[in-house]
């Protein structure tokens, strides 16, 4: 058990950093859109704003939150079994 624990928590450790970093690229990618898009381009920009704008504030953060408490549960997991 002790095995599979550290295992989960390297891997929710993991995914838990690409997410910040998914986070970090999406928020730059909506503050550094142009400010006054071609007219062509403007319905495309404004679905794909809408969807990264979503996954940040409706997915993102209680992703995160879930991984930071699965990190903790594993780590207690992982240190009961070393006593």
């Amino acid at each position: 058990m002790e095995k599979d624990a550290e295992e989960l928590l390297r891997k929710a450790r993991k995914l838990k950093k690409e997410l910040r970093a998914f986070g970090r690229d999406a928020r730059d990618f909506v503050r550094t859109r142009p400010e006054k898009p071609e007219d062509e381009l403007e319905v495309l920009e404004g679905d794909v704003l809408g969807t990264v704008e979503c996954l940040l504030t409706d997915d993102l953060q209680p992703a995160l939150k879930k991984l930071e408490e699965l990190d903790g549960l594993l780590e207690r997991v992982s240190s009961l079994g070393r006593s």
